[in-house]
């Protein structure tokens, strides 16, 4: 699994139904995907750490700052996945024990699944 070439793409949309999903789009080179189903760190821009649960609603408004947000880092390592945006803000997240925990896909990017490690 090799990290996925985000680099550039702009959060074009957010949405949440019991996963996040972000749309993310670099000219008519990539418009992927990237949903995630199970609780991730978003640490903000100002530095605060914010611990996402997409199945709590209270937890979710942070997530709407990273609209417009570009993405100058993507890193995978141990299907461990984490997007650094423009004005510093980090989503990372990790596999689970139990549930598929996150995915990509859509074009331009190689779709990568994380299934439950358990």
């Amino acid at each position: 699994m090799t990290a996925p070439d985000l680099v550039g793409c702009e959060v074009t949309r957010t949405a949440f139904d019991h996963q996040v999903r972000l749309l993310l789009v670099r000219g008519a080179e990539v418009c992927a995907e990237l949903a995630v189903s199970v609780p991730f760190t978003l640490l903000g821009a100002d530095g605060a750490r914010h611990e996402i649960d997409p199945e709590e609603r209270s937890t979710l408004p942070p997530v709407l700052a990273l609209f417009g947000r570009t993405v100058v880092a993507a890193d995978l390592m141990d299907h461990r996945l984490t997007l650094t945006f423009d004005d510093g803000a980090e989503l990372r997240v990790g596999p689970d024990e139990q549930y598929t925990s996150w995915w990509l896909s859509g074009d331009g990017v190689e779709d990568i699944h994380v299934d439950p490690l358990g």
